[in-house]
């Protein structure tokens, strides 16, 4: 099994963090690693990754391409932010069920059981 993994994040270092997990995870692999969502839609078209690892915050990103981006069913979503779950489906108003969900700082351990969640 050989799973792609695009990281959509603006932070050196929780990006940097997710690509030693990505590497430490036997099936997965970093296909792309981008800071801004206005990038992604075409980098999903010509990638294709299987997981997406979303920072809700990063800059130049709103709710409604959060929303959009989540409708791509063929592809996992793990939304990675500092932010509690309540306040990401309160405030932001994205409903996450059905999505992954890891909360800054982000443990291998956490990152391991979300995927499990999902992976078969």
């Amino acid at each position: 099994m050989n799973i792609k993994c695009l990281i959509i994040e603006d932070e050196p270092l929780a990006t940097y963090i997710l690509e030693q997990y990505i590497e430490r995870t036997p099936f997965l692999h970093t296909a792309r690693k981008i800071e801004y969502l206005h990038d992604a839609v075409e980098i999903i078209c010509r990638q294709k990754p299987d997981i997406i690892f979303l920072d809700v915050n990063t800059k130049g990103i709103n709710k409604y391409q959060i929303q959009e981006l989540v409708r791509k069913e063929d592809i996992l979503i793990i939304v990675t932010t500092a932010y509690p779950k309540a306040f990401i489906e309160e405030k932001l108003q994205i409903d996450l069920s059905g999505l992954g969900y890891l909360h800054k700082p982000v443990s291998y351990e956490a990152f391991v059981s979300e995927l499990q969640r999902f992976i078969v």
